[in-house]
């Protein structure tokens, strides 16, 4: 027997708990954004955002994730860092998107500023 969250378990229970959320329901997995931007640059992008970079590390982290300028590419992104400058992209954030503790997803945030936001106006 095996004990997960104080509860004694059987161990093909605990492997199937392991692979749900805390409620006992399937981690969601991330899926195809509807992008804002029509261009197919930006489809790309989300689309290789679902393997590797800032929304699929806060979507398994639960934290949020910046790594700023995306000049300087990331060894564990270079895909993702070297398609979204191609695509005129020079920051990169991602917020997780949770209820409770349960990983929903995460919101990917792009610019194409010099800084990080946008400036007020």
């Amino acid at each position: 027997m095996t004990s997960v969250h104080g509860h004694r378990v059987s161990p093909a229970d605990a492997k199937l708990r392991r692979r749900r959320g805390p409620a006992g329901l399937p981690r969601p997995a991330l899926a195809q954004p509807a992008p804002c931007n029509p261009r197919p640059a930006l489809a790309e992008v989300l689309d290789l955002a679902l393997r590797e970079g800032p929304a699929r590390d806060a979507h398994h982290s639960g934290e949020t994730v910046a790594p700023g300028d995306l000049a300087q590419p990331l060894a564990h992104w270079h895909e993702f860092t070297a398609l979204a400058r191609r695509a005129g992209y020079t920051h990169a954030a991602a917020v997780p998107l949770r209820l409770r503790r349960q990983s929903l997803g995460a919101l990917l945030l792009l610019s194409t500023t010099p800084g990080p936001c946008p400036p007020p106006t």
